[in-house]
């Protein structure tokens, strides 16, 4: 071989090798830039989680705060950065808070934060409030008694009743109703005392008018009847009252929850006979009081009276007997005995009568009713049809019957009120001056706002006694209150004239007058009644009758039993379902469970 060639053959090995170097050394920086950008990348993804994540624990951190100044806080977001329209350009944040449907003292915050490009965390935590969450959420609730909607009267928003529904002509309800299966009628094994054998006579004199004999129920039951084994002697012709009375420091109250009579032609001469007394609306009784079944007579003569039967060995260990003249301000006890006694309780078959309903109604019985939707019932008597299948349905009209809202709540309110300090008036009158102040504040007597008074609500009212409204006063929250609603509660009466106005503020703050009286017959004045041309936005009287006369105007109501008089309109305010009544003193927030990363 040449040396030429020799040469040329090197060189050419170097070019090789060169460029083979070059290849290398390119393949191996632009593995290096791929690998650089993808870290590049990653790490640009994880500063977009972070920045999402701390978005979101922010969110966490300003409910907490917000909860805490503003106890009806909901849901609200947080834009960060926004550009000139408000719009996000960063980080978004939304927050919703809730109210746990079996708690309404806790809160879930659920804090959701997304960036621009998607990414997205989301955290949240539960938390204990002293503040009420929760609500209305129809527009007539009832227990047992039922509804009683007079001619022209209408209802806007759905209706659930415990009891029957009674209606008149022009009657409308624009909603759906909802009538709960009613209790069997039953004789309850307690209480009875049905042991005779020794004679206890009365209405001989006016020294021994009035008899009595208390009781207590085992369970919370509606009573249907009360039956008593009396005879007459001689030619004794007065009617008997007997009414059912709460207990009061060991006698018969003076407020009469039911009443009815025993005729005297249903008297006999010779043995005791069971009188059975049905009441118009059957009253809801406690197992935590103790009542009294009291029969009142007027004498004729010391030959003509009445015979109570009974024991004398105090056979009943839950009661006493008790006898009175006519004023009862002084009751004698009966040592040792027990009269006979009877209870049933329970309502029957539950059923809607003479109304027209623009969407579903469910009942165990209908009469006469008319329904936009469908009816769904048991027993269909009269007229019974619904426009799409004209006949009932059997799907489904065997509703449980629902508790009240608030039933666990109104104690823990009067105890808030009390904290704000106690007005003794000794059962006294206070009476309220024209723009004042009010609340928080316990009144140890009665409540009097008089004609054309504006009273300013600045916390949670409790009256031991009963509260009159006069014409036209005006009822407002205090502007610096916390958002929210409050509460004015009476363990008496409720008494609201005409013209009277209950204020909202907002679209969530509501007024809720309350009442806890039990007074149900109609022949004594009902626990709430509302006159002519009343506006009050809410009325709550679980255990008692609540009666709205001609014209008034409302948001909603609950109550064990309600009358609407004519022309009345009842329209259901959404906001009710979802109310916050603010703790006086302020709120507390406690963390029921950390966060947690969902």
């Amino acid at each position: 071989m040449s040396k030429n060639n020799l040469k040329n053959q090197n060189g050419a090995i170097a070019i090789i090798t060169l460029m083979v170097i070059g290849v290398f050394a390119l393949a191996v920086m632009t593995t290096m830039s791929v690998l650089a950008t993808s870290e590049l990348k990653m790490s640009g993804s994880e500063l977009a989680s972070e920045k999402t994540f701390y978005a979101a624990e922010a969110g966490i951190n300003e409910a907490l705060y917000r909860l805490a100044k503003y106890p009806a806080e909901r849901n609200f977001d947080l834009f960060d950065p926004v550009d000139v329209n408000g719009k996000c350009t960063g980080v978004c944040t939304h927050v919703d808070v809730t109210v746990p449907a079996d708690d309404h003292y806790k809160r879930e915050i659920t804090s959701t934060a997304t960036d621009i490009t998607g990414k997205q965390r989301q955290l949240t935590i539960k938390t204990g409030v002293l503040s009420y969450g929760g609500g209305i959420n129809y527009a007539i609730q009832t227990g047992q008694g039922g509804l009683k909607l007079d001619p022209t009267t209408s209802v806007t928003g759905d209706i659930y009743t415990n009891g029957s529904i009674i209606g008149d002509q022009n009657v409308t309800l624009y909603g759906n109703v909802t009538i709960a299966k009613g209790l069997p009628i039953s004789l309850n094994p307690d209480p009875k005392q049905e042991n005779f054998p020794d004679p206890v006579e009365f209405a001989q004199n006016d020294s021994k008018t009035v008899m009595a004999q208390s009781f207590k129920v085992s369970d919370k039951l509606p009573l249907y009847s009360v039956s008593v084994c009396i005879r007459k002697n001689g030619s004794y012709n007065n009617n008997i009252n007997i009414y059912i009375t709460k207990d009061d420091g060991g006698k018969p109250g003076s407020s009469i929850i039911i009443s009815g009579i025993i005729k005297h032609q249903d008297l006999v001469n010779t043995d005791c006979k069971w009188h059975e007394v049905i009441f118009e609306v059957p009253p809801l009784l406690l197992s935590t009081d103790l009542y009294w079944i009291v029969l009142e007579a007027e004498p004729i003569s010391s030959s003509r009276y009445l015979i109570w039967r009974a024991d004398s060995n105090n056979p009943y260990n839950n009661g006493s007997a008790l006898y009175a003249d006519k004023s009862k301000t002084t009751w004698t006890s009966l040592s040792s005995y027990d009269m006979t006694f009877r209870i049933k309780t329970g309502i029957g078959d539950t059923f809607a009568q003479a109304i027209y309903v623009t969407k579903n109604l469910r009942a165990q019985k209908v009469d006469n009713v008319t329904a936009d939707g469908k009816t769904f019932c048991n027993t269909p008597t009269g007229t019974c049809y619904d426009t799409y299948d004209n006949y009932c349905t059997s799907d489904p009209y065997n509703c449980e019957p629902l508790k009240f809202p608030f039933e666990n709540d109104i104690d823990p309110w009067k105890l808030q009120a009390e904290n704000g300090g106690v007005i003794d008036l000794n059962g006294g009158d206070y009476n309220v001056t024209d723009g004042e102040s009010l609340g928080p504040v316990k009144i140890i007597g009665n409540l009097y706002v008089g004609n054309g008074i504006h009273l300013n609500i600045t916390g949670n009212i409790y009256v031991t006694g009963k509260i009159k409204f006069d014409q036209h006063p005006i009822i407002s929250l205090d502007p610096n209150l916390p958002n929210g609603s409050y509460v004015i509660i009476a363990d008496g009466k409720i008494d609201i004239d005409n013209g009277t106005e209950i204020l909202r503020s907002g679209d969530k703050g509501f007024i809720f007058l309350i009442s806890l009286d039990n007074a149900l017959d109609s022949s004594v004045a009902p626990a709430i009644d509302a006159k002519n041309g009343s506006k009050v936005i809410v009325y709550y009287a679980p255990n008692g009758r609540i009666y709205i006369s001609n014209g008034g105007e409302l948001n909603g109501t609950t109550g064990y039993l309600l009358h609407i008089k004519n022309g009345t309109n009842v329209i259901y305010d959404p906001n009710l379902g979802d109310v916050t009544i603010p703790p006086d003193g302020g709120e507390t927030i406690t963390v029921v469970e950390p966060w947690k990363e969902l």
